[in-house]
Order: structure tokens, then C-alpha cells, then sequence
């Protein structure tokens, strides 16, 4: 038997109930590793340490020792100062020769929507064309960002942070909106750009999420997050969650804008495409499944290519389009620090391997 640490910074609750999922994770997959969980504060990992019990109740120990864990991965820290205390906390465990699942470097590569994406394009995986706006840039930025937007077919776009998570400084602009304000997509550009880089994305994906009773909120975007976890030679990538816009007009799914989660069994009677200007039910088979299942850990695979440090654990969001029969999948992110893992949903029975 294996023991795995986990590095928090903020959210206890939340790291609770992540030990719950990897408790009934193991159970389920037949995997002989132990989860636990230490505090980072003030520069060193605390001697408390939680479990959970084989009755599932979280318990509290005290464990000086590092030396007993076998594997290690950083999840849940302060967004602030994200990628500067990951490179701490994974500084301080090389001291102990603790196995990474997210090293830093890695993580750091995958942290970059732009080079990330630009990257698995190069392995012919669907990504949305994007352009990358760095503060140098700013001389320049009305003349680039509307070469962009004027070559893209798609009628809508996301700004956004080139890092960051979950939504936040990530707008919505149509290409009417743009065309009739373009000053004001500017300006949104520079309210970014002097803490960080940003990333321009053409919008993708043609499945909605549609319910009767929820009708005035209309066809809603959706979102899919995938938790891909690498143990031995065997990648177990068929946990995820749907994340849904909170209406159509603010096709943003992170719930910082509003929007919420829901698992397939919630979704999977309320899925449209759109074909022109009509939308038609879309279900999803098992081939679906197994092909989006597929994908996924054909992402992870190609992403780690050329890696010096390996990721081993991440969360892959993905958009789904259809055209009536054939299935596209295209990838927006890897998170090396995934949230909502307590919300994850078995997706499909198999998962194959890479």
C-alpha cells in the first residue's frame, strides 16, 4: 500500500471532501494507495494531517515524518500567489524526494492556455484559434486584435487572463458587440493586460444544454471537466462534470459568472445542437462515450510529450460539436490543480488506456 500526501493552502472543506472522492476512487478502481492531507502554511507543511476512516469520516492525525509518503500533488491554493507557492511547496517536497503527480514545471506549461493550446494543435487536436496579447503588445493591439477577429468565421469571443482559473477577468464579446464597440473590447484588453498576458479565443462548440422548465434562460453553453489521474501505466480518465451557463446570453460556464455544475444524469436528456438557426436533441451514445474518453487521454498523452517532468493528475476541459453524426472534440484547458474533484461523476465504464 501507497501513501499519497495532498498540499492545501486555503479551503479545508473542500480538501475533505476530495480525501472522500479518492477514498471511494481507490475503493472503486482496486488501487492500494492511502490519501491524506497537509496544511502549507508559512513556508513549511504542517504535522496535522487528515483522512478519512474506512467508515468515511474524516479524521485528524499528527505525522512529522514526510518520509512515509510515496507521492505527492498540490491542489487548493491561494490564487493570489498561485504558481509562486506551487514552485515553493514543490521546492520543499524535492528535499524529501517525494514523487510529484503535478510538478511544478509541468504544471507552470500546462498554466499557459496559450503555449498549451498552440502545443496540442501541433497534434491535430481541435483547439479554438486564439491569438496572444502580451503588455509590448499594446502599440500594436487594435491593429492585431482586429486582423484576428475580422479572419475568424465564428460570430462570438472570449478574453481572458493567459493564467488564472475559474472565470474570473473572462468576458464575452460577440462580433456585433465588437463590431459596434471595438473601443470597448479594447479597453477591456487593457484592464488585463498590465498583471498579465492575454488570450483571445474564437467561440467553439455547437451542443447546448436546454431545459423547458429553465426555458427563459435558453440554450446554455456547456462545458466539460475531466479528471484524468495517471497510477502505474494505467490512466483513469472517465470522472467528469458538465458545467452549464447561467443563460444564453453570458455563455460563460464557471460558476464565479454564474453558472453551475451538473452531472451527466442531469444533462443528458437536455442536450441540443445547433444546425443553423434551429437546435435539434443531441444524444449522446456510448460511442460518444468511449470516443470523448479516448481524446482525453490522448490529450494528456500528447501534452507530457518532450516533458522533462511529467504530469500525472490535471483536470482537461473540453466543448463538444456535432454536425448530425460525426463527433469533434475540442480541447480549452488542462487545470494541474483541478477544482470541483468532489463533483465528479463516473462518465463511462471503460476507460482505455494509452
Amino acid at each position: 500500500m501507497k501513501n499519497l500526501l495532498l498540499i492545501y493552502e486555503v479551503d479545508e472543506e473542500y480538501i475533505k471532501r476530495v480525501l472522500s472522492f479518492f477514498k471511494f476512487f481507490c475503493l472503486k478502481e482496486v488501487l492500494p494507495l492511502n490519501f491524506y492531507a497537509k496544511k502549507w502554511l508559512k513556508g513549511r507543511i504542517l504535522d496535522e494531517t487528515l483522512f478519512v476512516d474506512d467508515n468515511f469520516n474524516i479524521q485528524t492525525t499528527k505525522i512529522k515524518n514526510l518520509d512515509c509518503f510515496h507521492f505527492s500533488f498540490i491542489l487548493s491554493l491561494n490564487q493570489e500567489f498561485e504558481h509562486q507557492n506551487h514552485k515553493r511547496i514543490s521546492e520543499y517536497l524535492k528535499k524529501y524526494k517525494i514523487n510529484q503527480l503535478n510538478p511544478f514545471s509541468a504544471s507552470f506549461f500546462s498554466s499557459n492556455k496559450y503555449r498549451t493550446i498552440e502545443k496540442l494543435r501541433k497534434f491535430n487536436i481541435y483547439t479554438p484559434s486564439s491569438i496572444f496579447i502580451e503588455f509590448k503588445d499594446r502599440k500594436r493591439l487594435k491593429e492585431n486584435v482586429e486582423k484576428f477577429i475580422i479572419n475568424q468565421k465564428t460570430d462570438g469571443f472570449y478574453i481572458q487572463p493567459n493564467y488564472g482559473t475559474e472565470g474570473k477577468q473572462t468576458y464575452f464579446f460577440t462580433k456585433k458587440e465588437i463590431i459596434e464597440n471595438f473601443d470597448f473590447l479594447i479597453e477591456t484588453i487593457m484592464s488585463i493586460l498590465p498583471e498579465q498576458p492575454v488570450i483571445i479565443k474564437e467561440k467553439r462548440g455547437n451542443i447546448y444544454y436546454y431545459k423547458e422548465e429553465e426555458k427563459i434562460r435558453g440554450y446554455r453553453e456547456i462545458v466539460l471537466r475531466f479528471f484524468i489521474f495517471e497510477y502505474g501505466k494505467k490512466v483513469f480518465s472517465n470522472w467528469c462534470f458538465f458545467e452549464i451557463s447561467d443563460n444564453e446570453k453570458i455563455p460563460i460556464t464557471s460558476s464565479y459568472k454564474g453558472g453551475k455544475i451538473l452531472n451527466f444524469e442531469d444533462v443528458k436528456n437536455n442536450l441540443y445542437y445547433r444546425t443553423g438557426e434551429d437546435f435539434k436533441k443531441f444524444v449522446m451514445l456510448e460511442t460518444h462515450k468511449t470516443q470523448i474518453i479516448s481524446e482525453i487521454t490522448k490529450i494528456f498523452k500528447f501534452f507530457n510529450m518532450g516533458l522533462k517532468g511529467k504530469l500525472k493528475i490535471g483536470g482537461i476541459d473540453i466543448l463538444l460539436e456535432v454536425d448530425g453524426k460525426d463527433l469533434k472534440i475540442i480541447f480549452l484547458e488542462l487545470n494541474p490543480r483541478p477544482s470541483g474533484i468532489d463533483k465528479l461523476d463516473l462518465f463511462a465504464k471503460i476507460s482505455p488506456s494509452m
